[in-house]
């Protein structure tokens, strides 16, 4: 195994208390790097495939790309950005009408446990299981289904997101606390990628949730037929092969300092 994912706990703990300070040129970026959940791609190295698809369903490829597993490893980083996003939900007067925090399987389960340890409020998380059998025409479906966990009639949710992007896990994960009656109130990530979905996200039926995160940060697309893009030098599933990203990074002297 090699040694490039290993990180010093001391100072990613050091750097994520400053931002809980709210030191001024400390940012949830520069704490991501710092616990190697972030890839940039250096000159030469490799593109990462993103799940987006272009009209010819084809996967769009980026030079960007954040693994927030990395952070998991360091749950206080976690504790400190829930804490960041307390205060943010207080003053918008969100934080009191708040019955339960349900994670999104499964990046959104420990920022949501730490919400919920915080806050003291309620968890909950819905399990991804099989829905629909495979077939000679189409493939196995997966879906959320409430198992281990539930939400109730009348309680107030919020939906818990590591990274929010299109937003496609959100909109199921409404669906199934609406179909206990039960309504959500808000969504919270730590990062926002998402063009479309800035401040808030607006259901099928017309209601307006509004979203909070601690960073905004659009990752740009590109085509993989563009001029220069070698499919040899794409990664197709990114958080498989992340030492082979980073050490990718580091070698180019991107990811050091």
């Amino acid at each position: 195994m090699s040694d490039v994912l290993r990180i010093d706990v001391e100072e990613v703990i050091n750097l994520a208390s400053l931002y809980y300070r709210e030191q001024p040129d400390v940012t949830v970026w520069k704490v991501l790097q710092a616990v190697k959940a972030v890839y940039e791609r250096p000159e030469n190295g490799f593109w990462v495939q993103y799940v987006a698809q272009d009209k010819m369903w084809q996967h769009y490829i980026g030079e960007v790309y954040v693994n927030m597993a990395m952070v998991e490893r360091v749950p206080i980083v976690l504790r400190y950005f829930a804490d960041r996003l307390m205060y943010v939900l207080a003053r918008r007067e969100i934080l009191g009408h708040t019955d339960v925090f349900v994670g999104a399987p499964q990046g959104g389960i420990a920022f949501a446990q730490a919400l919920a340890v915080l806050c003291e409020k309620q968890l909950a998380y819905p399990e991804k299981k099989v829905v629909g059998l495979a077939s000679y025409t189409k493939a196995k479906v997966w879906g959320f289904v409430w198992g281990r966990h539930q939400v109730f009639s009348g309680q107030k949710v919020v939906l818990v997101e590591d990274v929010c992007h299109n937003l496609s896990t959100v909109k199921e994960m409404i669906e199934l606390v609406e179909n206990r009656g039960a309504e959500v109130i808000a969504i919270v990530c730590i990062l926002n990628r998402s063009e479309l979905y800035r401040d808030e996200y607006v259901t099928e039926n017309g209601v307006r949730i509004p979203i909070f995160s601690l960073q905004n940060r659009v990752f740009a697309k590109h085509n993989r037929t563009e001029e220069g893009v070698d499919d040899s030098m794409i990664i197709s599933k990114p958080k498989d092969e992340w030492a082979k990203l980073i050490e990718c990074m580091e070698e180019s002297g991107k990811g050091k300092g």
